[in-house]
């Protein structure tokens, strides 16, 4: 039986380019209908749009916005108003009767103030006040009297919580880490979309193969009867039925390992692009082709050394670490100055005014009559905690914090620059499998006609025709394989490169070129042409 090549399995080993046509950019807008069909960029818009890990990350990138807004409170103006007003009646007695005339004292009391208080990021605090007192009533041969009073105070830390190094600390840990925060969320989407884009594959590559067996088994179905035929006719021995069986039920196990396989993939597909549960019972179905490697020759050109500068420049998690080590560098001085002993210096400066026998209404009178001149207060308060062990064992945790984020940073780079080896190197090796099976199957397929053309004219047998298609199904599920194989190892060679998604603001964008080409290829097309590679890949 003359088995079909299935689109993209190129019997013929012609040389790919390793990409597929270009579609549109994918972001994190649209959504997929997962009752229907869908490409590889419908998938990744699923999982940019539905992913529970992006909606997570995204709580925790909210999460550390709230915690740097906190920081940020710190040097926020405090505004203080109070104010109060009595009004008192009070009996008198006889003798104060006869005196004042009056059997009922009224006594009129009013009290204001308004204040700021502000805490700079150098550690001062600044704190102007205006205060308005008065006092009359209708015994009293005292006039009412209106004082006001307006001071001007500063708060000026010496030693522990001095200078903008460690009081703004907090504040930019906070901020740094809120930094980190969206490097890690672009860094979710990415992983997100490599489990996607690996799974697809996988799901295409499961699918195809299997109507590969499928087809073998059919073959093999046809063989088994025609040796029946020719058991019947005496012209083939009984025992070859046996033989003819065994073919058939090997190719159905492979046939339902394939389905199975294909079923687990796509099942694992659907979760990954974020589909509710009552959705991945109806779970998509993949459609398309699986890329094609480029050239050998052209692939052995791309050096993991060209590749190195790319990763360690893209990759989010290597950013958001940095920017965590930083973050606790920052925190580390802030620590450090609280070893110090607590000396602040108050500074109050002022004056006071008097109004008598102002009214009710001229409240602020006292602000421009009977003036003294400045008043002034300055005091040093000082608070040195013997041992101080808080602080030293806070100096310590801090210390050892920050050296911990610098050992993960180190140790991730190393991973980063060891996992991109290991993806080009299972790219080179996929891409010369998919040839040599490739050229395999076009040997095969060469072979089995000869062998068709021979039967024609009685110089061969069906169970010889039947070997060659055999072979032929073998070469072409292998090659099917090997090419599911490179489509997963280029997705992993751009997601170790940071290369899988683009940014654009606040969008992740992803193209088929993302998906179906090789990352660095720009600088072996600038080397083919003779020029020099640009100073990042130096």
């Amino acid at each position: 039986m003359p088995l079909a090549f299935l689109a993209g399995n190129d019997p013929a080993g012609r040389q790919g380019d390793g990409k597929s046509p270009k579609d549109a950019p994918v972001s994190s807008g649209d959504a997929v209908d997962a009752e229907k069909k869908i490409t590889i960029l419908d998938a990744v818009r699923s999982t940019l749009e539905k992913s529970l890990d992006i909606q997570l990350q995204k709580e925790n990138e909210r999460y550390n916005l709230g915690t740097w807004r906190m920081a940020t409170g710190a040097f926020d103006p405090d505004i203080n108003v109070t104010g109060f007003q009595k009004y008192q009646r009070a009996p008198l007695t006889y003798i104060n009767t006869l005196q004042t005339g009056t059997r009922t004292q009224r006594a009129n009391e009013t009290s204001y103030s308004v204040g700021v208080q502000r805490k700079l990021r150098n550690g001062v605090t600044v704190n102007p006040n205006l205060q308005f007192d008065q006092n009359g009533d209708n015994v009293t041969t005292i006039p009412t009297q209106t004082r006001s009073t307006y001071n001007l105070a500063f708060t000026i830390p010496l030693m522990r919580n001095s200078g903008t190094d460690a009081v703004g600390a907090q504040e930019r840990a906070a901020g740094v880490s809120y930094d980190a925060s969206r490097l890690t969320t672009r860094y979710a989407a990415t992983t997100s979309v490599y489990n996607t884009t690996t799974y697809y594959w996988t799901c295409l590559g499961a699918l195809k193969y299997a109507q590969l067996y499928r087809d073998s088994e059919e073959a093999a179905n046809r063989l088994v009867e025609s040796t029946r035929v020719m058991i019947k006719a005496d012209e083939m021995a009984a025992g070859e039925l046996k033989q003819a069986l065994a073919t058939k039920s090997s190719y159905t196990a492979s046939r339902l390992s394939a389905e199975q396989q294909f079923q687990d993939a796509r099942q694992t597909l659907s979760e990954y692009m974020g589909l509710k549960v009552d959705e991945i019972a109806h779970a998509p179905m993949p459609t398309g082709d699986l890329p094609v490697p480029p050239a050998v020759s052209v692939i052995e050109k791309l050096r993991v050394e060209d590749l190195y500068p790319l990763a360690l420049d893209s990759r989010a998690d290597l950013q958001a670490a940095y920017l965590n080590e930083q973050a606790a560098k920052e925190l580390v001085v802030a620590a450090r100055n609280g070893l110090l002993p607590q000396m602040d210096l108050g500074l109050t400066a002022g004056y006071s005014g008097l109004d008598e026998g102002s009214t009710s209404r001229q409240y602020t009178s006292g602000l421009s009559k009977n003036l003294t001149g400045v008043n002034f207060l300055g005091k040093v308060t000082m608070d040195w905690p013997v041992g101080n062990n808080v602080a030293r064992g806070a100096l310590l945790q801090q210390e050892s914090s920050w050296r911990q984020y610098v050992i993960q940073r180190e140790k991730l780079a190393r991973d980063v620059v060891s996992q991109v080896a290991m993806a080009l190197k299972d790219i080179k090796y996929t891409a010369a499998q998919y040839y040599k099976y490739a050229e395999a199957s076009r040997d095969y397929a060469q072979a089995l006609a000869n062998e068709r053309e021979k039967y024609r004219y009685g110089m061969s047998t069906v169970l010889s025709v039947s070997q060659y298609e055999q072979q032929l199904a073998s070469s072409l599920i292998s090659q099917t394989q090997v090419q599911m194989n490179y489509a997963n190892a280029l997705a992993n060679l751009r997601y170790q490169c940071g290369l899988l998604v683009s940014v654009n603001g606040d969008l992740n964008v992803i193209t088929m070129e993302h998906l179906t080409s090789l990352p660095g290829m720009e600088l072996v097309e600038q080397m083919t042409a003779g020029g020099s590679l640009p100073k990042a890949a130096k």
